[in-house]
């Protein structure tokens, strides 16, 4: 492995809020949120771009993408009531095939044990 620096920035101040993630090798940006910030999201540029995402409530973990993610986020806010926090992916602006932006997101997910994993 080779080393890398993440970046995490809190466009409100507070941690359990709005996060958003970038890596300095990899185009994508991950924004993290409480689904009741669902609405404080909506204004972000990266809700009108394409990717994938993940929703996760108790032990559930639902991942789908959108184009725009949005879109998805908002029919899974009005039909979908297990999850608490959500995780889109924007896709890098590349060729990239699905399947490989999926790898590449999932690659930078720390490995932690699961007692110290905290969404």
């Amino acid at each position: 492995m080779r080393p890398f620096s993440i970046r995490i920035f809190v466009p409100s101040g507070d941690p359990e809020g709005v996060r958003i993630v970038s890596r300095d090798d990899w185009p994508g940006k991950a924004v993290v949120f409480p689904r009741a910030l669902l609405g404080e999201v909506k204004g972000r540029r990266e809700y009108q771009q394409p990717g994938v995402y993940l929703l996760a409530g108790g032990k559930r973990l639902y991942i789908g993408e959108g184009d725009p993610l949005g879109e998805r986020l908002d029919s899974h806010a009005r039909n979908k009531t297990f999850w608490k926090k959500a995780r889109p992916l924007t896709k890098p602006p590349s060729d990239w095939g699905l399947y490989f932006f999926i790898m590449q997101a999932c690659s930078s997910l720390p490995t932690l044990p699961k007692r110290n994993w905290r969404w």
